[in-house]
């Protein structure tokens, strides 16, 4: 399973739990701004700015948020807040230093970079291209000239090799670990005799690869707390594979915790940016790379581009059938039945019987009403994809109950209520419960159809990857 697919399905349970919660809505809002939804992200960011802290260093992700979109004013109060509480958090003095360049404060910008710098190198590593993320051409220009003449008169040093890497991060360059590692720790652990500091405190202290170093040798044995703060800090060391690893421990501990599931969800998406970054390097012209761009795109709302990619893909090699299941499903996504059903047909010429494509194509006749074709093309749905066979009987159900086969559509509902994540298909069963007769049964489904479309109002479309098509009217 893709580190995307792993960070859908932890999605899905943070919503399945609190979907209202500050972790899903600051999920929400760095989605909004991914997708260059300016408006939406910045009036998301405002509100969970008055929101109590539900962990340290959230005011400081919300500043950045905000920083990011030219709100510096409201950014700035946030990070002062952030070090009020916690002193030692490095995302907010990184944000300090973002102001700085801002206001055109290049020197003050630097110092509180080296001093971050100088607490913990890889937080700075990891982190500094997101602090720096749309500044504007003006910014940027004035601060690569200052950091350039501050390179020509320096000697090799800390400031020197600080300078260079943020020279990296302005233009554009990627930087990091690679997810799993690859720096050391600023002070190395056994020659500062730090190895039994409490992690708590190297945590508070902004020793973030430190409190790694601490914790990682004994994550079989942790605990839910300690797992926790395993997930933190290696999350802002960029050891992303270590947070990814504990975070998925402490939700198996515990899933209603919602801070394990949030630092899941957001290893994952920097662990499949690695991956698809060493992909892109290797073979930057491949099918294979174009496919995964146009997943990505498409992962996070960007359709035009994401069909772009896969058309790419189909050019290089059009016999590719990930390509174009992958370019139907983008246009699934945007509405475009007729483009989706076009190429759904070049992939099941290619690859007949394809189950997912079967399901897709059987999803887009649902949705033109040609109820009948589309029945033998979810009947192979069935014996594929694990996660499409419920929403396949539904479907299935929603034929047979337009056909009068009221007891065929009674089990196929049935059989699809585990994957009804917007009461429709309790909605569906109630109405032939209500047409059989079982007055008893269809008010049940009835009221579970309800308490779950009320749960579902602020979940995200697209269960499947692309969206479930509309069973009923509500």
């Amino acid at each position: 399973m893709s580190y995307l697919a792993l960070s859908r399905e932890a999605a899905q349970e943070l919503a399945r739990f609190g979907s209202t919660s500050p972790y899903s809505q600051l999920l929400v809002a760095e989605s909004f701004e991914q997708q260059s939804r300016r408006e939406d992200a910045v009036k998301l960011y405002q509100k969970l700015s008055s929101i109590p802290p539900p962990f340290p260093g959230y005011r400081a992700a919300v500043g950045l948020g905000l920083a990011r979109l030219g709100e510096i004013v409201p950014a700035e109060q946030l990070f002062q807040n952030e070090l009020k509480d916690n002193p030692g958090c490095l995302s907010a003095r990184m944000g300090i230093a973002r102001v700085a360049i801002e206001n055109g404060d290049p020197a003050a910008a630097m110092r509180a970079l080296v001093e971050s710098w100088s607490v913990d190198t890889d937080f700075v590593v990891a982190h500094a291209a997101s602090a720096l993320a749309g500044l504007a051409p003006d910014k940027v220009a004035t601060f690569k000239a200052w950091l350039q003449s501050r390179i020509d008169n320096m000697k090799a040093g800390t400031a020197n090799s600080l300078a260079d890497l943020l020279m990296a991060a302005l233009n554009g360059k990627a930087l990091g670990r690679g997810g799993d590692g690859a720096f050391r720790a600023t002070v190395d652990l056994e020659r500062s005799g730090r190895s039994a500091a409490n992690p708590g405190r190297l945590f508070s202290e902004g020793r973030y690869a430190q409190c790694t170093q601490n914790l990682r040798p004994k994550i079989e044995q942790l605990g839910s707390a300690d797992l926790l703060m395993l997930a933190r800090c290696a999350f802002y060391s960029g050891d992303y594979r270590t947070s990814f690893l504990a975070s998925g421990r402490a939700v198996e501990f515990d899933p209603e915790n919602l801070e394990s599931s949030y630092w899941r969800i957001r290893t994952a998406e920097k662990l499949a940016s690695v991956s698809l970054l060493r992909t892109s390097l290797s073979n930057p012209h491949s099918a294979k790379v174009h496919i995964l761009l146009g997943d990505a795109f498409r992962e996070g709302g960007h359709l035009k581009e994401a069909q772009e990619e896969y058309s790419k893909a189909i050019q290089v090699n059009p016999r590719d059938v990930a390509a174009h299941f992958g370019l139907a499903s983008a246009y699934y996504q945007n509405f475009n039945t007729e483009q989706a059903a076009d190429e759904l047909k070049q992939a099941l010429d290619l690859k007949p019987g394809d189950p997912d494509a079967s399901f897709l194509m059987g999803s887009v006749l649902m949705l033109r009403r040609q109820y009948e074709a589309a029945k033998p093309y979810l009947l192979t749905a069935l014996s594929g994809n694990p996660n499409n066979v419920a929403h396949a009987y539904a479907l299935l159900g929603k034929i047979d109950a337009t056909q009068g086969h009221l007891t065929k559509a009674r089990a196929e509902f049935e059989k699809s209520l585990e994957a009804d994540h917007d009461g429709s298909y309790h909605y569906q069963l109630s109405r032939v419960y209500m047409q059989l007769g079982y007055k008893q049964a269809a008010g049940a489904a009835l009221a579970e159809s309800e308490a779950i479309r009320k749960a579902s109002t602020q979940r995200a479309a697209g269960r499947l990857g692309v969206p479930q098509p509309p069973l009923h009217d509500q």
